[in-house]
């Protein structure tokens, strides 16, 4: 939009060099491993915690280390008890780096009212997600991450458009078919 309307002035624009910063991937599944790889071809160590992996291809370490010595967190796990507001306000306490954090999970996997204290505060240096809690509510514009994102902090939210390619639909309508089907296609 800055260019479209005539600008040409790149400085709220600086970001960060890759190469050379930590990630930390939490939940080593399909799309964590993707992750690492791509953090892996950008130049980043990779730091992984995944208590139900083995994993051989990057260093596995717990989620305090990925705190306190990652510059980007990106979140892959499920909802469940344990993982409900993984991320909340003990967990940014311990992160030194003020790390960017990804969350493509679910919504209550972070707990969102920290988060965006974090942000104000400047103890995370960023947030990015395809997810939110309340993003199946009728009133989601009233979400405080949307609206500071609104307000210039650094924040990332996208409509959980994660799967949303032709290819991705065409592959989980494939799977859904053949998983309560008996097709072979």
């Amino acid at each position: 939009d800055d260019v479209k309307s005539g600008n040409w002035d790149y400085e709220p624009f600086v970001g960060r060099q890759l190469s050379g910063l930590t990630a930390g991937i939490i939940g080593y599944g399909r799309l964590g491993t993707f992750m690492a790889r791509y953090c892996n071809s950008f130049g980043m160590k990779v730091l992984v915690n995944d208590p139900f992996k083995n994993v051989f291809d990057y260093d596995q370490v717990s989620k305090s280390e990925i705190y306190r010595r990652c510059d980007l967190i990106s979140l892959h796990v499920h909802v469940k008890e344990d993982t409900i507001n993984m991320i909340d306000q003990h967990a940014i306490d311990k992160m030194t780096k003020k790390p960017f954090i990804i969350n493509t999970s679910r919504g209550e996997i972070v707990n969102e009212g920290d988060i965006a204290s974090a942000i104000i505060g400047k103890n995370i240096s960023g947030y990015g997600a395809d997810v939110l809690t309340n993003e199946f509510s009728d009133d989601i514009s009233s979400n405080k991450l949307i609206n500071l994102s609104r307000s210039g902090y650094n924040i990332i939210i996208t409509p959980h458009i994660g799967g949303m390619s032709l290819e991705g639909q065409e592959r989980a309508y494939l799977y859904a078919v053949k998983k309560f089907t008996n097709y072979e296609g």
